[in-house]
């Protein structure tokens, strides 16, 4: 899980650096999306640590580490 996990972070940064050289360039509407879509990839993990701890699921065996 920690492989993907840090595959998901780099390919997100790399998805965040490319939108903005997308909008640097003018395509304004194809940059934010990928700069919104890569911070969604990059912060998947505590996105879904968030959601469980809000549901009452912080006793199970998905853990990202600290998270406060």
């Amino acid at each position: 899980m920690g492989i993907v996990m840090l595959i998901g972070f780099i390919f997100g940064t790399i998805c965040v650096v490319g939108g903005g050289f997308a909008i640097r360039r003018g395509d304004t509407d194809a940059g934010k999306l990928s700069i919104i879509g890569g911070l969604i990839i990059a912060g998947a993990p505590v996105i879904v640590k968030a959601l469980f701890t809000a549901f009452g699921l912080d006793g199970s065996t998905v853990d990202v580490g600290a998270f406060e």
